[in-house]
């Protein structure tokens, strides 16, 4: 070994600090592009909001409509009532469904077994 030539030691402690920088760039990297994805989401999610209440708003107003127009043909408590019954029912049967959904939802059974693979 002449002088001037690098040990085998320093070679590995470069190496791995190579690896070291270079994990370290990748994670500022990654949280940069999560920072920038969340406030994109954050737009989306602001929007999703405004519009949901807009077409809540629409939803009423089109069952006072309907109210409104059953009241021609018959006492308007009774139109109230039967706009709300028909209302309950549909959200009843829209829940059901939902329950029977997340009733098939399953574990990530692959994903556990790997894991416990993986810890053994």
């Amino acid at each position: 070994m002449s002088f001037g030539e690098p040990s085998f030691a320093e070679i590995l402690h470069e190496i791995f600090g190579s690896i070291r920088d270079l994990i370290r760039l990748e994670i500022r990297l990654a949280k940069a592009e999560v920072g920038e994805s969340l406030l994109s989401a954050r737009h989306a999610v602001v929007i999703l909001v405004a519009s949901t209440c807009g077409l809540l708003l629409a939803a009423g107003f089109l069952l006072l409509a309907a109210v409104y127009a059953l009241s021609v043909a018959m006492a308007p408590w009774a139109a109230a009532l039967t706009v709300a019954g028909v209302t309950a029912l549909a959200g009843a049967f829209g829940l059901s469904l939902a329950v029977q959904k997340f009733r098939h939802v399953g574990s990530p059974k692959r994903t556990i077994t790997s894991l416990q693979e993986t810890m053994s």
